[in-house]
Formats: structure tokens, C-alpha cells, sequence
């Protein structure tokens, strides 16, 4: 399911997007993902992947490394981490980026970089601010 959230600035896209993906907690109402009530839970509870509209890269890790970060951190062993990423890379089509740093890479390229970043995670939902 594709859902596009439209309106002016400051009319609360991004602040949306934030109480979705638990960086924000819901002071009124709900949130739900499917049947699943997530209000009370954490960002990292909730399984969101998130790109945000700057792309929040690290500048001095490789492309491939950036992908990698979130599967590291969940420690998913070397092996299949390294293949996951250069998969991703490839679908995103970054695969001749890898050992690049993303101050050399073009904004769009860093978008995609940044996406495959957010997939590596394997989220439910996956969010892009200002896509």
C-alpha cells in the first residue's frame, strides 16, 4: 500500500511521519500498524524504516558501509550482511557506488543510498520525508 501525505509547509508532514515511526511519542489517539496497536512502543519496537529529507548519511563511511550500519548493528553475521547490501545496491541501482563516500555521489544517488539503508533493516512500514 502506497499512501502520499500532500499539504503546504509547516502543515505537519514531518511531524506525521515522526509519530508514525515512534521518534515522536503520541500525546492523543492512537497509532496503529495493521491491527497491531504501536502507540506505546519505541521507534526501534515499531520496525520502521525511515528516510529522512536530508538522508542523515554517515559522510565518512562508503556507500556499502552505510548500507551495511543497520544489519550490523543487529548483528546479522558478516557474510550475509555484505551480500544483503550489494543486493540492495543493485535494486536501488548504487552497485557502482560502493566504495564511494556520499559527499561524491550525486543528491539522487544519496536518496538511494539512503533507501537501501532504510530496506536493509526490513521494516513494515518504510517512511521517506519529502521523497
Amino acid at each position: 500500500e502506497l499512501i502520499a501525505l500532500l499539504g503546504p509547509s509547516g502543515g505537519g508532514k514531518s511531524t506525521t511521519l515522526n509519530l508514525i515511526s515512534g521518534l515522536l511519542q503520541a500525546t492523543t489517539g492512537q497509532i496503529y500498524f495493521g491491527d497491531t496497536d504501536v502507540t506505546k512502543k519505541d521507534a526501534l519496537q515499531r520496525g520502521v524504516g525511515m528516510v529522512f529529507q536530508n538522508y542523515a548519511l554517515y559522510p565518512h563511511m562508503t556507500v556499502l558501509d552505510n548500507i551495511i550500519f543497520p544489519m550490523k548493528m543487529a548483528k546479522v553475521d558478516k557474510t550475509t550482511r555484505e551480500a544483503k547490501a550489494k543486493e540492495l545496491a543493485k535494486l536501488v541501482r548504487v552497485d557502482d557506488q560502493l566504495n564511494k563516500k556520499p559527499g561524491a555521489l550525486s543528491g539522487g544517488q544519496q536518496q538511494r543510498v539512503a533507501i537501501a539503508r532504510a530496506l536493509a533493516k526490513e521494516p513494515t512500514v518504510l517512511l521517506l520525508d519529502e521523497p
